[in-house]
């Protein structure tokens, strides 16, 4: 490693990302500094901190955000009935479908910090619109950097993401800067590089281990499953993944189990660590060295809704703390949680409130003729840039054949149809696609829909 690589993460770290931030109108200096300081507070401080932001909020969002002014209407309530935390559950649920139905309702009149407009298909398969405050991001960010240090990582060290790239699925201009110059360059001064889930078969994943040996990351950031074949690959190889020297593997993205958590610590002799979230609402919970996931108490508001008082799992609700421009209050995230009650601090001084797991969270994988594998988060890229299409679900049934159930409206045509084709053969290598329209798609036991479903064994 140069000169300049050695510092370049302290650059990074002190002067490149905070300018970033700040022209981005994120207070990111001040909030780090915070972030830093509260997560060792005592539990009772940090639920102080958490109703004093809570209330601020409420208020804010009865007088400058048309949904909840009526929301609170509807109910017969006003912000000064929320006299604790558990009043909350006073406010009734926010589902996404009353975000989907008019996402310019959740817009304040008055935002502390400017807003942008995010949209994602996310894990149920329903395109959804909604908005994000900067101060909220920079909430996400800092989360993720203030959880990365507990595992010896911090900002600017060399990355490697196992990421949806390569696959563009929109057309334009926009699409190509972004692909071609935009994504390289902001990856590069992030000190990160992404390679493809989309793609792992043995052939690109010999090329990965050949990358990854130069490139010689820190750790290692992206889904679980990916991580899980690439360890299965490099065991199988006879490759020493130990020799990686690597500090961590971040898993996210989907439900992390303890059998690929074993093979991945095996195979490269690092530890896992859990990061869940969504792309609504950011990092919501981290694994910590101490084997609890931790929630993002200073941020975040979370709440296990049971359906039954005796059931183990219940139902993930959030309310961001930060995102004033466009609140998200008793937000269902539709995933679901064990809760853990436990009432002694982490043995490593963090007073956050801890999850035992994280449950209903998967995509399943694409094994196509060729024996390459394809992350099923394929399609999440695929169905945002089809309009029309208000829902859906996609079965493998074979290697080379695909079941595409979709819900639509007016704007899907015949052209949306042969788009998705044209995709898929693409990438799927010709596979056979059968488009089925439909009013409505079967969930799962657990309420939620998998919008990826592979019979392929």
């Amino acid at each position: 490693m140069n000169s300049i690589s050695a510092y370049y993460p302290t650059i990074l770290r002190n002067w490149i990302y905070p300018l970033a931030q700040k022209l981005r109108k994120r207070n990111f200096t001040k909030m780090m500094q915070d972030a830093q300081r509260i997560q060792y507070l005592e539990r009772e401080q940090l639920r102080r901190i958490q109703f004093t932001k809570l209330k601020a909020l409420l208020h804010h969002s009865y007088k400058t955000v048309p949904f909840y002014r009526d929301r609170y209407k509807q109910a017969g309530l006003k912000p000064d009935d929320i006299r604790s935390l558990d009043d909350l559950k006073l406010l009734p649920i926010l589902h996404k479908d009353g975000i989907r139905n008019d996402h310019k309702r959740f817009l304040s009149e008055e935002p502390r910090t400017p807003v942008f407009k995010v949209s994602t298909s996310g894990s149920t398969g329903i395109p959804m619109e909604f908005h994000i405050s900067q101060s909220a991001a920079a909430a996400a960010n800092i989360s993720r950097i203030r959880a990365l240090e507990w595992w010896g990582i911090k900002l600017g060290d060399r990355e490697l993401r196992f990421g949806g790239i390569g696959y563009p699925m929109g057309s334009g201009v926009k699409v190509f800067a972004k692909k071609h110059f935009i994504s390289p360059v902001r990856y590069r001064i992030m000190n990160r590089r992404t390679l493809s889930a989309f793609d792992m078969s043995p052939q690109s994943m010999d090329e990965y281990w050949d990358f990854i040996q130069k490139y010689s990351p820190k750790y290692f950031f992206g889904y679980p499953s990916s991580f899980h074949i690439f360890a299965q690959y490099i065991r199988e190889k006879g490759y020493d993944g130990k020799s990686l020297g690597l500090r961590c593997v971040v898993a996210t993205g989907e439900t992390l189990f303890d059998w690929q958590v074993q093979e991945i610590e095996a195979v490269f002799n690092c530890p896992v660590a859990n990061e869940y979230g969504s792309v609504e609402v950011g990092v919501i919970a981290y694994g910590h060295p101490c084997g609890e996931l931790h929630i993002m108490d200073d941020f975040i508001f979370f709440e296990v809704v049971k359906s039954n008082p005796n059931d183990e799992a219940g139902e993930i609700v959030v309310t961001h703390l930060e995102n004033w421009g466009s609140p998200l209050i008793r937000y269902n995230v539709q995933d679901l949680a064990i809760p853990l009650d436990d009432p002694f601090p982490c043995p490593h001084g963090l007073g956050f409130k801890k999850i035992k797991r994280v449950i209903g969270r998967y995509h399943d994988l694409i094994r196509l003729p060729s024996g390459r594998i394809v992350h099923g988060t394929y399609f999440e890229g695929l169905m945002r840039n089809v309009a029309g299409v208000q829902q859906y679900q996609v079965i493998q049934k074979k290697p080379d054949l695909f079941e595409i159930l979709v819900v639509i409206d007016e704007e899907f045509t015949a052209d949306q149809e042969d788009f998705i084709r044209e995709k898929i053969n693409l990438h799927m290598e010709y596979a056979q696609v059968e488009i089925i329209r439909t009013q409505s798609i079967s969930k799962e036991a657990s309420g939620n829909l998998r919008y990826v479903i592979s019979e392929v064994k």
